[in-house]
Order: structure tokens, then C-alpha cells, then sequence
């Protein structure tokens, strides 16, 4: 059996959690930095998202943030439908269109709010 065999299923697992983490993570980061602080819902934060327009104040950027955005909404989508039905939940049209609307709302949310900056 050479190294590869042995440590295969460790690689497996870390990409597997990786996958799992961004998925889970990343879109309540995008929502808290693209959509709530720029939408003025978190207070304090206005001096710190000064900075961060500034950085990110070209329209080509903005457009460009709010696609990846979207793309993660529905990564994190399509991975916690996978996680509901390993989990037996039945009703799988529900599950689809709850998944899948929540990230087709959160995708327009944030063309909206990154094309008002």
C-alpha cells in the first residue's frame, strides 16, 4: 500500500471539510460585510465601512463582489439541502424551494445594496 493509499481518506476529509466550512461560513461573512454593513444595519461599524468603500468604491468591483456573493448564497444553498437530506428530512420540493429562494433573495439583496454604494 504506498503513502497515498494510507492518507487518502484524511485528504478526502479535510477538502470535505473545507467545502463545508466555506459553504457555512462565508455567507453570513458576506452578509455581514457586504449587506449589513453597507446597509448601516450593525451602527457602529460606519467608520471601519468607510474604509472599506473606499477600497471597494469602483462599480466594476462592486458588480464583481456582488456576483461572487451569489455565488456563494448558492454554494451555501446547495450544500445545506445536501446536509437536510442526509439527514432524512423529508418534503424535497420544500426543502429546494426554501434553499434555493433564500439564496436567490440573499443574491439580490446584495446586487441591490453593492449597486446603491
Amino acid at each position: 500500500m504506498n503513502a497515498w493509499a494510507r492518507f487518502e481518506p484524511l485528504l478526502w476529509l479535510l477538502f470535505m471539510a473545507g467545502g463545508i466550512a466555506a459553504a457555512l461560513l462565508l455567507p453570513s461573512a458576506s452578509f455581514v460585510f457586504g449587506i449589513a454593513s453597507p446597509a448601516g444595519w450593525l451602527g457602529d461599524a460606519a467608520q471601519s465601512y468607510q474604509r472599506l468603500r473606499a477600497l471597494l468604491g469602483g462599480s466594476g468591483v462592486q458588480v464583481f463582489v456582488a456576483a461572487l456573493q451569489s455565488l456563494i448564497f448558492w454554494h451555501a444553498a446547495h450544500q445545506v439541502r445536501r446536509v437536510l437530506r442526509s439527514f432524512w428530512v423529508e418534503n424535497e420540493p420544500l426543502v429546494c424551494g426554501v434553499c434555493y429562494g433564500l439564496a436567490a433573495l440573499a443574491s439580490a439583496v446584495s446586487f441591490a445594496v453593492w449597486c446603491r454604494i
